[in-house]
């Protein structure tokens, strides 16, 4: 059994890692989350942070390139894990799905120190960051943007100090057709 977990976890990461250009495709958005938290588990599990997978039972696939995806939900978890890290120490990261008529909707909420109230509004910006030299490029959630907005989506955040941080992202549907 650890074996084959094993091989699913270098499986993930090699697929991860492989340069290819963009391929949109039919997508269940609970499979990439889930490959990308198997990818993430023992980061989390040493943070003692643990993760709550609240999905949509019938949620519709999306038309999206899955390793881009993926980049996109490594960011955002991996961002909230060091949140809760330098502030406390265990945590929670809860992912919700839902669908709202033609759009999915999946939220990333953590229980970190919250973003202040003056960085919300550069948070997307290119080489804006919070972390300290040496740590972080400020290049992690505005390629998260764009990622998203490649797809035809959108993607928010919400956040208060001490009451952690929601990102939002919001998706179409892929047509029944």
């Amino acid at each position: 059994k650890s074996a084959h977990r094993c091989h699913k976890i270098v499986h993930s990461l090699l697929s991860f890692a492989r340069q290819e250009p963009p391929a949109r495709k039919l997508v269940h958005l609970k499979t990439v989350i889930n490959e990308v938290l198997e990818i993430m588990a023992y980061e989390l599990r040493t943070s003692d942070i643990t993760v709550v997978r609240d999905f949509a039972p019938q949620l519709p696939v999306i038309m999206a390139d899955p390793h881009q995806l993926q980049q996109v939900f490594v960011n955002i978890i991996g961002n909230a894990r060091h949140a809760i890290e330098s502030s406390q120490r265990q945590g929670r990261i809860e992912i919700r799905t839902r669908e709202t008529g033609t759009r999915v909707v999946l939220e990333f909420e953590d229980s970190g120190p919250g973003i202040r109230a003056e960085h919300l509004g550069r948070i997307f910006d290119p080489f804006f960051t919070t972390k300290p030299v040496g740590e972080g490029t400020g290049l992690g959630l505005s390629l998260c943007y764009g990622i998203i907005k490649e797809h035809a989506g959108d993607i928010t955040v919400r956040s208060e100090l001490g009451r952690g941080t929601t990102f939002a992202i919001d998706l179409p549907a892929a047509p029944e057709s």
